[in-house]
């Protein structure tokens, strides 16, 4: 039992421990071709970006129209900043990296970053589900 209860102690340190320093990341996640599923109809492509935006404002993300099949949406949370551009059509959709403050270090992404576009896109598939 003190085998057990040891080695769970020392898993969890090092568990920790890892988490604390890979705060960053090469890998810049990015949503391609993600399809545009509805509860009972297709969508319009008013419809899907009405959601779009909706999952975004949800989540604090400022989300501009640049045109339609295009949205450009910011994150500002204390210092940082994230900007993605977000393309659609009635049958897919793309979350894209466009720039970034505070961020960004060595050519490596904050892991929050990451996290933030996967909310979004968890968000953005849930708005469209409701459609």
């Amino acid at each position: 039992m003190k085998k057990i209860n040891y080695a769970l102690i020392i898993s969890t340190v090092l568990l920790l421990a890892s988490g604390c320093t890979l705060r960053y990341t090469p890998d810049i996640y990015n949503v391609n071709k993600a399809p545009v599923v509805t509860k009972t109809h297709q969508a319009t492509l008013t419809q899907v970006g009405k959601a779009i935006t909706s999952a975004g404002v949800g989540l604090g993300w400022s989300m501009q129209e640049v045109r339609p099949g295009y949205i450009v949406a910011t994150l500002n949370l204390r210092a940082h900043q994230a900007k993605v551009g977000i393309t659609y059509t009635t049958q897919t959709y793309n979350i894209n990296y466009i720039s970034s403050n505070n961020l960004m270090r060595n050519g490596e992404i904050h892991q929050n970053y990451n996290s933030w576009v996967q909310n979004l896109n968890t968000a953005i598939k849930h708005q469209l589900e409701i459609i």
